[in-house]
Parts: C-alpha cells; sequence; structure tokens
C-alpha cells in the first residue's frame, strides 16, 4: 500500500538542531553595484567599470583572475577619485554573500571593523 511506503514527517520537541552551515559562492560577486551611470567618459559613476569591463567580469571564471580584477578596479578608482562610496558598498554585498573580502579590500574590511569597535566599544 502507498500510505505504508510514505512516512509521516517525525516532530522533535524540546531539541534543538543547528541550522546547516551557509555554501560559500566559490565565485566573487560583481563589483557593480547596481548603480550603472555612464557618465565619466564612459565609467560608472557607481563602480568605475566601463560597460566593456563589466562583460569581461562576467566572463572570468577563475577566483585568482576575479580577484585580480577588483584590484586592477580599486587602483583604477583610486586613480579616477570621487569612488569612497564603493567600497563600503561593495563590503555590504560581500558580507551578504557569505564571502571574505578579496586582498585589496580585507585591509580595507579589517580597519573598518576595528574603527566600529573603537566608535561603539561593548561593556
Amino acid at each position: 500500500m502507498l500510505a505504508d511506503r510514505v512516512r509521516a514527517p517525525q516532530i522533535r520537541v524540546g531539541i534543538r538542531t543547528e541550522e546547516p552551515p551557509v555554501a560559500k559562492s566559490s565565485k566573487l560577486p560583481s563589483p557593480c553595484i547596481d548603480v550603472c551611470k555612464f557618465r565619466r567618459g564612459g565609467h560608472c559613476i557607481g563602480c568605475s567599470m566601463t560597460k566593456p569591463q563589466k562583460k569581461m567580469f562576467k566572463a572570468l571564471k577563475k577566483n585568482e583572475l576575479q580577484e585580480a580584477f577588483v584590484t586592477m578596479l580599486v587602483h583604477q578608482q583610486t586613480s579616477l577619485g570621487r569612488y569612497a562610496h564603493w567600497r563600503e558598498a561593495y563590503l555590504k554585498k560581500l558580507r551578504k554573500k557569505g564571502r571574505t573580502p578579496p586582498p585589496p579590500l580585507d585591509e580595507m574590511a579589517t580597519a573598518m571593523h576595528e574603527s566600529d569597535k573603537k566608535t561603539f566599544p561593548s561593556g
């Protein structure tokens, strides 16, 4: 009989179970922060990428190449100026996706965390 084969869900009362660990994606999220207005000589005012650079990042499959691209982008933003807002937005995106920041941003994430501790001391 079909009823003999189907098990009823078991309910456990008083037992606390842990959440399964969240699998971290191997792909680094795009540096795009969803502003997408190309005004500064063809560079986006949100992330500094050009349209060809956005296509290039999507084509990169290896994590090392994606991290190298982000490093290049950070240097590009420094050269162009006026992109301080991007770092905070991208770090937030990385935290949401469960990713650790790539090398050019991990120092900044640590510095921001230490700054928060000084501003809001616990205890």
